[in-house]
């Protein structure tokens, strides 16, 4: 192993440290997948997340093996991201042939050698032309320069997994609630002063959407916070800012843009737009869920969950866009993807399932008809948000389309989803800040850190300190955390 990573989670720290004292000796264990006298291939594929994904997923192997009657696969699923990691970091070097690993955790266990690349099993031009170039790349690294992304002229270059999805976030919002306040406030005003639906394709300013939430909160009967919750990092990236330089080796916490960021966000509590911390009113999705705020934040992967748990109309809209020069409505992107073990006796074949999983137009059609994610094939993007193969068992929400804005960039002219209006595309997104660092444990911190469980013990929420105070404090630590992590990367 080149390199024992430390500021990775505790539980893929103790995995790897009991790989690296005990688990050695397993290194050569055959693991579980083979192919037997009648070349049935015999597969283990593991996952994770709730009842209804594990149903989807049953769905969509079951369809593999219908089209692949040679495969026999076993599903090893885990209930939840805790309860998954335990098991997986329990198994050492012996994983399962194919398994889930999103892309913030993969690098720990393609620098400790416990994931297999195999490239050799991937036509990359061809993968390039047919998904979304940072889907097509998410899972590709360098160990030895430490570089995220393809380079065919680098064998050192690895590709570690085809993407199992795409999560980017859209600002979800109670369409029925909003259009009864909506009606009640509009009531008597002239046009100028009207509010509208939230656009599809239009994001709010920061400062809109707190005038919107204010207005329509005037109009509740009662205690009534109209946002559930706020995604942090998509308001970060949303003004132009993030948390550190490109190859995350100089903290930019202190920055005006990011600084501006977390001032927005402290609005968002001390003008009620969001319940105080603390209190007994939720402020989570739950309350969003129950019909007591008009905003909340989803990805597609919810879909599936808020088809059986919403019974008002919902639809989406972009995250907030920051007035900082240069700022896009830029949302949080979380991935998950197909991940080989590095012992597998079959990686050719595991690297088959997850082709046909990840690529093939039938598995991508079922995957996104069940609201399991959007369609990883740009192929797909029109049919997805207009559902022109009428094959969605539910078309809530109707700006499907805000999804796929975030993953293909931005700035082109395309038409909306009734086919006759332009617009310029300005949304995009961003992978989740914990991608880009060896561990994803400094996000936690600096979380904790905000809500006032540092060691200066003052929350940014509940306004006890202000913004630039609280980051400029965090700063030196902040910088320590990424010193440590490029002394290990370069070691």
């Amino acid at each position: 192993m080149r390199k024992h990573l430390k500021f990775i989670s505790v539980a893929v720290s103790a995995a790897l440290a009991a790989t690296a004292v005990a688990g050695i000796a397993a290194c050569g264990t055959k693991n579980g997948g083979f192919v037997d006298e009648q070349g049935i291939v015999h597969l283990t594929f593991a996952g994770r997340s709730n009842d209804s994904e594990e149903a989807n997923y049953e769905v969509f192997i079951n369809d593999f093996m219908q089209d692949n009657p040679n495969y026999d696969i076993q599903i090893d699923w885990s209930a939840n991201e805790s309860a998954y990691m335990q098991k997986i970091n329990g198994m050492g070097s012996n994983l399962p042939d194919l398994f889930m690993l999103s892309d913030d955790q993969f690098i720990a266990f393609a620098e400790n050698g416990l994931i297999a690349d195999y490239k050799e099993f991937v036509d990359m031009d061809e993968l390039d032309e047919q998904v979304y170039t940072y889907a097509a790349e998410a899972y590709c690294y360098n160990t030895e320069t430490d570089l995220y992304g393809w380079d065919k002229d680098d064998p050192n270059c690895g590709f570690y997994g085809y993407p199992k999805d795409q999560g980017p976030l859209g600002l979800m919002y109670n369409k029925t609630l909003f259009e009864d306040l909506m009606e009640k406030y509009n009531q008597g005003k002239p046009a100028q002063m009207q509010i509208s639906l939230p656009s599809a394709t239009e994001p709010y300013t920061f400062d809109e959407f707190i005038d919107v939430c204010t207005k329509l909160k005037g109009e509740y009967d009662g205690e009534f916070y109209p946002c559930a919750g706020y995604d942090l990092d998509s308001a970060i990236y949303s003004n132009n800012a993030d948390y550190f330089t490109p190859d995350a080796s100089q903290q930019r916490i202190t920055d005006n843009n990011f600084v501006q960021a977390i001032e927005f966000m402290q609005r968002l509590y001390s003008e009620g737009i969001i319940a105080p911390r603390g209190g007994t009113t939720g402020t989570d999705e739950t309350a969003f869920i129950n019909g007591r705020a008009l905003f909340y934040y989803a990805g597609p992967w919810k879909m599936k969950d808020y088809w059986k748990q919403i019974s008002f109309e919902w639809d989406l809209a972009p995250v907030c866009v920051g007035p900082a020069e240069g700022a896009v409505s830029t949302a949080y992107v979380g991935s998950m993807g197909y991940c080989i073990s590095a012992n597998s006796q079959i990686k050719e074949h595991a690297a088959y399932l997850a082709k046909y999983l990840a690529t093939y137009e039938g598995s991508q059609r079922s995957q996104y008809r069940r609201g399991q994610a959007i369609p990883n094939l740009r192929s797909m993007a029109a049919e997805f948000s207009g559902n022109t193969k009428g094959v969605l068992s539910n078309e809530t929400p109707k700006n499907r389309s805000v999804w796929i804005d975030v993953i293909d960039g931005c700035g082109q002219t395309k038409t909306a989803q009734d086919g006759v209006t332009t617009y310029v595309d300005a949304v995009t997104g961003k992978y989740r800040p914990g991608r880009f660092t060896y561990s994803s444990t400094w996000r936690t911190y600096f979380a904790q850190w905000l809500d006032g469980q540092g060691t200066n013990g003052k929350s940014v929420w509940k306004g006890q300190i202000s913004a630039r105070e609280s980051l400029n404090a965090l700063a030196p630590t902040m910088q320590n955390w990424l010193d440590e992590m490029k002394e290990i990367q370069n070691s």
